[in-house]
């Protein structure tokens, strides 16, 4: 019905939109025993090409520390979806959650599983090969007061913009490939664009930014 009133052949990217919600009310084993079903069913979407991959949008989830019981461990939900796909490549290839400058978990909490240790969120999906994107990187403009952001030399090659600065820190962090940014006006989308003309920072250099707002 999606499709046939969006007028597409096919969706690029299909979300299971917060899916830690249900970590309050389920064990992990029975979470994860579900995920991998819902997966089973998308899998089928991709085979049938009605949707291209799928993912996860999150809010909490990717966010919360490593023993906290509703986080969302990106290894398992990994293996969720290779469970349904034996010899077979899934399709579970991206997932979103909000970084921003207020909320830069993503990219300094170590609360992820990879080789044995814990590392961060984007570290680990890039690990895994999981495309990240960002949502709420301008936290639906609450970061826009933010005068700080006038204090790091790295951004003066920009303009005038909050937003701007903003959105170069976020998307230059290893492991982002998208940044999402709502946009209401003509003006902002013009002065948002100009980013294209601007390399991106060093992952590095956007990593030490972020981290002065932790």
């Amino acid at each position: 019905m999606s499709l046939e009133n969006l007028g597409l052949e096919y969706i690029d990217i299909y979300y299971i939109h917060n899916p830690e919600m249900q970590l309050s009310e389920l064990s992990a084993n029975e979470f994860y025993h579900r995920l991998s079903k819902a997966f089973e069913v998308l899998e089928g979407f991709v085979r049938a090409g009605r949707i291209r991959m799928y993912g996860t949008a999150t809010w909490d989830g990717y966010r919360l520390d490593a023993y906290d019981p509703n986080r969302l461990s990106l290894r398992r939900v990994i293996q969720a979806a290779e469970a349904v796909t034996v010899g077979t490549q899934h399709y579970f290839r991206i997932i979103q959650l909000p970084i921003n400058i207020y909320m830069p978990e993503a990219a300094i909490l170590q609360n992820q599983e990879l080789n044995g240790g814990w590392v961060s969120l984007l570290h680990a999906a890039e690990g895994m090969g999981i495309h990240v994107m960002s949502s709420a990187t301008l936290l639906q403009a609450h970061t826009l007061k933010e005068s700080k952001l006038f204090s790091f030399p790295l951004l003066d090659n920009l303009s005038n913009s909050i937003a701007c600065r903003e959105i170069q820190i976020i998307r230059s962090l290893q492991g982002v490939t998208t940044s999402l940014v709502g946009m209401k006006t003509v003006k902002h989308v013009q002065e948002n664009l100009q980013l294209l003309k601007v390399p991106e920072l060093n992952p590095e250099d956007a990593q030490q930014i972020i981290a002065e707002f932790a």
